[in-house]
């Protein structure tokens, strides 16, 4: 934890690690996702759940996007949509997906949605 910096002088010195331990060492500062900039997960619902041929979300949002169970990209919307938007879901096959919302500040949050 921290940030811990090292100097390397020859690439091929061997770095010795305790058994079940790792470190991550790179050649850039660490970026770190501050809280402000992401959503409460129990922040939106996303309603019928299971859902059928649409599905809406409770929130004003900027852009929604599914992601399949393998984190594969179905569907990107991107626009300014008011909250009881209605989303086609009738090209998803039955199964688990995983939606993604934006609010207008970039803050994110996901769900999982059912498809029946």
């Amino acid at each position: 934890t921290g940030n811990t910096s090292i100097d390397v002088i020859d690439t091929t010195d061997p770095i010795s690690i305790p058994a079940g331990g790792f470190k991550i060492y790179g050649n850039q500062s660490s970026i770190t996702l501050d809280t402000d900039d992401v959503l409460n997960s129990d922040s939106f619902t996303i309603y019928p759940n299971p859902a059928n041929d649409s599905f809406q979300i409770n929130k004003n949002i900027q852009s929604l996007r599914v992601f399949g169970i393998t984190g594969k990209l179905i569907t990107d919307y991107r626009d300014d949509f008011r909250k009881g938007k209605s989303f086609d879901a009738s090209n998803l096959l039955p199964g688990i997906y995983i939606v993604e919302i934006e609010n207008e500040l970039g803050h994110r949050a996901t769900a999982k949605l059912v498809k029946n």
